[in-house]
């Protein structure tokens, strides 16, 4: 990908571009949704009650009803205008396991009905251990009422009953989650070479951009290209080719720290996120991982190829710029491995910062 002539570095938006939406943040607003619909049903259910009550002359329940009713409103409505999930839950579930303890002294067994539905917001709105840990402690406080003020043969039912919707829940929950991260690694993943996939790296740019003009820290890319990678598969196979990306990836994760990303960005072409890493520093790891590639476990398969040749990657290095966006930085780096296949591969070219032509350190 070449830059036209004379254009101008593009400049960094400081607002986040959300120019593609991840399986995470799909997750993430599937959830908000689902949360702001149990808010608004949780309103319309309880104001009947609170009627209710108030008829009956419970005056203290009818407000703690009415609160709320106000306090799930006023929930939904921040969710749906401006996707913030006050106190992410925790609100709500309190809020009702409150009443329903206060309801289960109050009326008895038909406060005690109300502790199925409670037990289940914990499951719906928080995460599986913490929605274990407190249903646990909710159903203890129940069960301690139950036992207290109900004939033993309904109160071991009710609590008999109650353990077995927090077991199903916890089941249902766990699955549900395990579901959704194999879901999500399944969407990001190269299924090859275990790589992250290009449905992650614009994420993953966009957000070296905002730390390197937000907080000074800097982020260097490293794109890596098998050279001659389709004579290698025309002369060993594909097989033997997608053996080939496999020990690449290896020794380029082996290599990478914890905290830098890989992505595989084409058929052959793989992309090294640095974060916190200076030019220097990101020239110095490509070079090694050139030279790694021409050892003996990657040789194997060059003796098969017709005529013979070595295996050898080339590579191109950039360090974002001040004030540059995430393309103009991948362009960049890009256009420098462009610069080392035209000088004959096996080399890297980085191109230096401030500076729209790459040029050769090796």
């Amino acid at each position: 990908m070449v830059k036209p002539e004379g254009q101008e570095p593009e400049q960094f938006n400081p607002q986040p571009q959300q120019t593609l939406v991840t399986p995470s943040e799909i997750i993430l607003q599937t959830r908000q949704q689902f949360s702001t619909y149990i808010h608004v049903l949780a309103t319309l259910l309880v104001l009947p009650f609170a009627l209710l009550q108030f008829s009956q002359g419970n005056m203290l329940l009818t407000l703690a009803i009415l609160v709320f009713a106000l306090y799930n409103s006023v929930v939904a409505y921040v969710l749906f205008k401006h996707q913030h999930y006050l106190f992410n839950g925790w609100g709500l579930v309190l809020l009702s396991s409150g009443l329903v303890l206060y309801s289960c002294t109050l009326n008895g067994l038909i406060g005690l009905l109300w502790a199925y539905p409670a037990i289940a917001t914990y499951f719906l709105l928080l995460p599986l251990r913490q929605a274990t840990i407190g249903a646990l402690i909710f159903f203890s406080a129940v069960t301690t009422i139950a036992m207290l003020t109900q004939d033993p043969t309904i109160a071991i039912r009710l609590v008999a009953t109650q353990l077995l919707c927090i077991g199903f829940a916890v089941m249902f929950s766990w699955l549900l989650t395990a579901q959704q991260r194999k879901l999500v690694s399944i969407a990001t993943t190269d299924p090859l070479t275990g790589c992250s996939n290009r449905l992650e790296l614009n994420a993953a740019l966009e957000e070296s951009t905002y730390s390197r003009h937000r907080y000074q820290i800097p982020s260097s890319l490293i794109i890596l290209d098998l050279d001659h990678f389709k004579q290698v598969n025309d002369s060993i196979g594909h097989t033997e080719g997608d053996r080939l990306l496999k020990a690449l990836a290896k020794l380029l994760t082996s290599r990478l720290r914890v905290s830098d990303k890989l992505f595989r960005y084409g058929g052959e072409e793989f992309i090294a996120l640095l974060p916190n890493t200076r030019l220097i520093d990101a020239h110095t790891l490509a070079e090694a991982l050139r030279t790694g590639v021409e050892d003996g476990k990657f040789q194997l398969s060059a003796s098969k190829l017709k005529p013979p040749q070595r295996i050898t990657i080339s590579a191109g290095v950039a360090e974002i710029n001040a004030g540059e966006g995430w393309e103009n930085w991948l362009m960049r780096a890009d256009e420098a491995l462009y610069q080392a296949k035209h000088q004959g591969r096996n080399i890297v070219v980085v191109s230096p910062n401030l500076s729209p032509k790459p040029v050769s350190l090796g």
